[in-house]
């Protein structure tokens, strides 16, 4: 017993550490994607120019045709109209950073059709890039909000809180498995507290291993930047909210 609750302690805080290395260049990765979103929603060229490095590409392919096309990043801004402002909303959906190379998904949400930008950044002379991104268009999902705690100690008391990973995974699981698309949300946002996971449950492991889930997870949004109307249902993840 002693030895699986260390294992669960070692396994939990080298999950930390490694989200506190992350931090830095996640942040920088979001302001890269935020460009990009912002910029094309408000035709800001400069400012969409600035999340793609000068030689990166965007490619899709031509239902029409059949083929693949290669679409030089300066020849896509330009088909921009300066101060054009464009009827759609962006998502940060995942980042996923390996050294100095990253992937990410970014959700582009017009009136009608949802469609996945998948990202290829690289860090390159210590600055974060886009070099390639792909399209692909998806059904509108229907939406489910995970809402957590920004707490990690009960009042005055000292004593740790926090939501168990069982009380996120166990619900996460089969919302995911349905077709959902899950957002985590607390009142401040951003880190979120845990007290402990059951790594010898089999959904719980499955969850810590979703990267897509664990990101959501540990950059929670900000409750009052919540737009209700987005979201089918909403579930509590236990703790002191």
């Amino acid at each position: 017993m002693k030895k699986r609750l260390l294992f669960i302690y070692l396994f939990t805080c080298s999950i930390l550490t490694f989200g506190q290395q992350e931090q830095s260049d996640t942040e920088l990765i979001r302001i890269v994607l935020t460009n990009y979103i912002e910029g094309k929603i408000n035709s800001d060229t400069a400012r969409l120019s600035s999340a793609f490095h000068q030689k990166a590409d965007f490619r899709y392919h031509d239902l029409k045709s059949g083929k693949l096309v290669i679409w030089p990043t300066a020849d896509y801004v330009r088909s921009f109209t300066p101060g054009k402002k464009n009827n759609f909303k962006g998502e940060i959906i995942s980042i996923n950073i390996a050294g100095t190379a990253a992937q990410a998904k970014v959700d582009i949400m017009y009136p009608n059709a949802t469609y996945a930008d998948y990202m290829n950044l690289l860090k390159i002379d210590g600055k974060w890039a886009i070099a390639n991104k792909v399209l692909g268009q998806h059904a509108i999902r229907r939406k489910v909000l995970f809402i957590t705690t920004s707490h990690e100690k009960l009042g005055n008391s000292g004593e740790k809180t926090g939501y168990h990973f069982g009380e996120v995974a166990q619900a996460y699981k089969p919302f995911y498995e349905a077709g959902y698309d899950i957002d985590f949300a607390s009142p401040k946002g951003g880190k979120t507290y845990h007290y402990g996971a059951d790594m010898n449950n089999e959904t719980d492991a499955w969850f810590m291993q979703n990267i897509e889930a664990t990101d959501k997870l540990f950059n929670a949004l900000k409750l009052s930047e919540i737009v209700p109307e987005k979201y089918d249902a909403v579930y509590f993840a236990g703790a002191t909210v």
